[in-house]
């Protein structure tokens, strides 16, 4: 492994007491932090990622589906009424999918998933991630996932991974025919 430059330097006070500065520069990635963008957490650099509500999210690399990353909630203070919500603007037609989860079973159904403020599904599992899929219409939507809730614990929050929207026009079945089709007479 190389390391970048090291400088350490020594000031004589007339005290006679010493000052030591060090300073250390690694050119490490090891060595180094560095913060994971919610574009990079949720594997979909390529739209636009805003965060907001009583605490932000953030990347982080402790619970993830997918590439090692993900969106984690931010940690409110306890009590009632918080949220914290991570958002996007796509435009359909298209398919979105995307994986969540939330951290504890006191939690479930806390996460929520929004289109263009109308609710569309609650977050039902804490212990695998589960999948969702969505026929996006024609036009600009907005896409929101909330994690609000009724009370909450520190330590506890929603989690979103691998997020993906396919731009192109889709076909939804509603409600698939399972009815098997009549045997030929003859």
């Amino acid at each position: 492994m190389k390391h970048g430059p090291k400088t350490v330097t020594v000031w004589q006070l007339d005290s006679g007491a010493v000052l030591l500065s060090l300073v250390i520069t690694l050119l490490s990635t090891v060595a180094s932090a560095q913060a994971i963008t919610l574009g990079e957490a949720v594997d979909n650099t390529a739209l636009t990622w805003t965060t907001g509500g009583n605490a932000d999210w953030f990347g982080q690399t402790s619970v993830y589906y997918y590439d090692g990353d993900a969106a984690q909630s931010g940690d409110m203070d306890s009590g009632q009424n918080r949220s914290s919500w991570i958002q996007t603007t796509v435009t359909g037609p298209g398919i979105l999918s995307f994986y969540w989860k939330v951290s504890s079973s006191y939690a479930m159904a806390d996460l929520e998933f929004y289109i263009d403020d109308v609710e569309k599904v609650k977050c039902w599992t804490y212990d695998e991630w589960e999948p969702e899929v969505y026929s996006i219409p024609s036009g600009e939507h907005t896409l929101r996932w909330e994690y609000a809730p009724f009370y909450h614990w520190s330590g506890e929050a929603g989690f979103l991974d691998k997020v993906v929207f396919v731009e192109g026009p889709a076909i939804t079945v509603e409600s698939p025919n399972l009815a098997k089709p009549e045997p030929k007479k003859g």
